[in-house]
């Protein structure tokens, strides 16, 4: 699995997942991979036109099981 590659080889703490929070499929998507919805952040997705709300998602080495 990638994230177990990039906290064993590369250190990682952490690895963050954002979108647009109206894309559900996104926020799905990531929670299918095992991150964890964190919150809601303001103004934290760029559009061309506009900023728009972000969804906040991680997983830090604990989420991952062993086995």
């Amino acid at each position: 699995e990638l994230a177990a590659w990039g906290f064993g080889s590369l250190g990682l703490a952490r690895v963050e997942a954002r979108a647009d929070a109206a894309n559900e499929a996104a926020r799905r998507t990531a929670g299918k991979a095992g991150f964890v919805f964190e919150g809601v952040q303001r103004s934290g997705w760029p559009l061309p036109d506009k900023r728009t709300d972000a969804f906040v998602a991680s997983l830090v080495p604990d989420d991952l099981s062993v086995g």
